[in-house]
């Protein structure tokens, strides 16, 4: 541990009584609102027939990694913030394991937000070429594949020089230290942090364009099968929401790039614990708001939630969510709120 690392752990250390309890409390409060939260969105789109669509198929997905970071690191994280220090085993093989989680799931999700612009660019811009490029059993392809792809960039560091991955108290988490390989740092935002930024920005804002051009009535001036092709406002509202979840992901990580570009540059840990802290929490946040981006903006995801969490399911709703759903179903793949 260098001399910023031990400077920063006798701060987690030194902490009073009141501040331990407010940030552990933020954690555990935290913890418990991811994991719930995003359990409650595989289970409502696992309930309703109308979910059943392809950009759902990667919403789950995300989901599923936003679940890992609950439960693989958020726990330990906390409990870190109770006991003031690295409380597992001494020779740190579980921060390993821990800190390799973190970094797999935090660039997938990454990934996992690039599939869905694209797969929206394509539902919206280029709507002819959509049904050839995305079936169901394509889209579970390119979903595998791009965690196969992650985890050619997390296993080598961890395979090639494991003791790489640390504990860094003032983040109360185990991490990559970026600052300790500058070389396959910048690989890593090249080509897995900026690339899929600006196909994220890029699809975005082709989408924006066509529904802004298009008017109050979403049409696009483009041919399909000899006819004009309409956007549908359900599908409108599916781009709204997914754009909304891309929105809170970047509003999270950018301040988390500032810092370890701030660490890289330095080649150390300079700054306060209470930068650091608010690090940890941006990471844990971005696993936290997709469900309630989804509740805000999805009135099928926020009537689902009700359902779940009333322990009861309402029969008549279900049958005519089903009918409106086949109603819709032959106007474009993926059409629902």
């Amino acid at each position: 541990m260098n001399a910023s690392s031990n400077f920063l752990a006798v701060d987690l250390k030194e902490r009073n009584v009141g501040i331990i309890f407010f940030e552990a409390t933020f954690a555990i409060v935290m913890n418990m609102a991811s994991f719930f939260g995003n359990i409650l969105v595989c289970l409502a789109i696992h309930r309703n027939n109308r979910l059943h669509t392809i950009p759902n198929l990667f919403v789950v997905s995300l989901a599923i990694s936003d679940l890992f970071v609950a439960v693989l690191s958020m726990p330990f994280s906390a409990a870190i913030l109770i006991a003031g220090r690295w409380i597992f085993d001494k020779e740190y093989h579980f921060c390993i394991f821990l800190g390799f989680c973190l970094f797999q799931c935090g660039i997938s999700s990454l990934q996992m937000l690039c599939q869905i612009a694209v797969n929206r660019y394509f539902c919206v811009v280029r709507p002819n070429l959509y049904r050839k490029i995305y079936t169901r059993k394509k889209a579970k392809r390119i979903i595998i594949l791009s965690w196969l792809l992650v985890l050619s960039v997390t296993i080598p560091p961890l395979v090639m020089n494991p003791g790489q991955y640390s504990f860094q108290p003032g983040k109360a988490m185990c991490l990559y230290p970026m600052e300790k390989n500058k070389v396959f740092t910048l690989f890593l935002i090249v080509f897995f942090i900026v690339t899929p930024m600006n196909i994220i920005a890029f699809g975005y804002y082709k989408v924006y364009k066509t529904v802004n051009t298009s008017g109050k009535n979403f049409r696009v001036k483009g041919q399909q099968n000899g006819h004009s092709s309409t956007v549908n406002v359900e599908e409108a509202k599916v781009t709204r929401t997914l754009a909304a979840v891309v929105a809170a992901f970047a509003i999270c990580w950018l301040p988390v790039g500032v810092i370890d570009f701030i660490d890289v540059t330095h080649g150390e840990a300079i700054l306060p614990r209470q930068l650091y802290l608010m690090y940890a929490f941006l990471v844990y946040l971005s696993s936290t708001a997709n469900p309630f981006i989804y509740g805000i903006f999805s009135r099928t995801f926020r009537r689902e939630y009700r359902k779940l969490l009333c322990g009861r399911r309402n029969l008549v709703s279900s049958v005519n969510d089903s009918l409106s759903y086949q109603g819709k179903s032959t106007v474009h793949p993926a059409s629902v709120e």
